[in-house]
């Protein structure tokens, strides 16, 4: 009765409390002309797009703790990427961002923008992955899950482990080929669910390439891909008018429609979710033949 309170209340929690809250300060941010059409370092008030990323940033670390002790470490990625979503969905959509400044200026910013949230990314996930699963005093000996701590998947945190780079590049490449695959528009659902998908096969690829490797740095991975999505985009339509031209045909560089934000939030609901896949894989992988 209690893992089942608990297993439900953290989640439950990142949704309708701490998700509505993290979004109110992303919400408030205005574009030049007064609309929506923002990213954290596009809009009007640098000074609140911080305070709203910190606000988002402790709140997500926190709930990523708790899901971390109380569930497990994939659990607390996962929280905290419901809380990342919120603050993500609130900001604007690539094609009316570059609608406002018709130059390639808008695709270096948000390259810059993802830059900084990969620190980030890389720091929280870290943090979270270093808390170690315990089964809250007040289950009861008798009860069915009083070894939950004992069989709770603990992920690898070693920085330092010699298949990170490995990790990195097959995450990148996980990251690259989701994300493309399904951005096919600029819709903020569209684009946060190929972050989404880039996530999941960022860790799949990185976890059955190396399975020593934190997933720390499978964040990094996902994380290069948002920052090289606008950059390569910026090449790809050279001319002064070319973001702007490509955005509203429609045929803007995939890996430059989702948002900073986006790729940050997708990568911590899509990496869990990876992770469960690419175990589940390796155990049957793993299961003996049976005669």
């Amino acid at each position: 009765m209690f893992n089942v309170l608990i297993r439900w209340s953290i989640p439950m929690a990142a949704l309708f409390i701490l998700g509505p809250i993290a979004a109110v300060l992303t919400h408030a941010l205005r574009a030049p002309d007064g609309g929506d059409s923002t990213s954290l370092l596009l809009n009007t008030s640098i000074p609140t797009a911080a305070l709203a990323l910190l606000v988002s940033l402790a709140l997500a670390l926190g709930i990523g703790i708790l899901g971390a002790r109380y569930i497990e470490q994939r659990s607390g990625l996962l929280a905290a990427g419901i809380v990342l979503a919120w603050s993500a969905w609130s900001l604007g959509r690539i094609d009316g961002i570059l609608g406002l400044t018709p130059a390639s200026s808008p695709l270096f910013t948000l390259a810059i923008e993802s830059a900084i949230l990969a620190i980030a990314a890389v720091a929280l996930a870290f943090l979270i992955l270093r808390v170690p699963t315990r089964v809250p005093r007040f289950i009861v000996a008798g009860d069915a899950t009083r070894n939950l701590a004992a069989k709770a998947h603990h992920e690898p945190t070693a920085i330092t482990d010699p298949g990170a780079i490995i990790a990195v590049a097959a995450a990148a490449a996980g990251a690259a080929v989701g994300a493309w695959l399904i951005a096919q528009d600029f819709t903020t659902g569209q684009t946060f669910a190929a972050a989404v998908g880039g996530g999941i096969l960022a860790a799949a690829a990185a976890r059955l390439t190396s399975q020593r490797a934190s997933p720390a740095w499978m964040f990094l991975g996902v994380m290069l891909v948002a920052v090289a999505g606008p950059i390569i985009a910026s090449f790809l339509h050279p001319s002064a008018s070319g973001p702007m031209r490509a955005a509203m045909s429609g045929t803007l560089f995939p890996l430059a429609r989702p948002l900073p934000m986006h790729w940050l939030a997708g990568a911590f609901v899509g990496i869990p979710l990876g992770l469960w896949w690419a175990s589940s894989l390796l155990e049957k992988h793993e299961q003996p033949a049976t005669p």
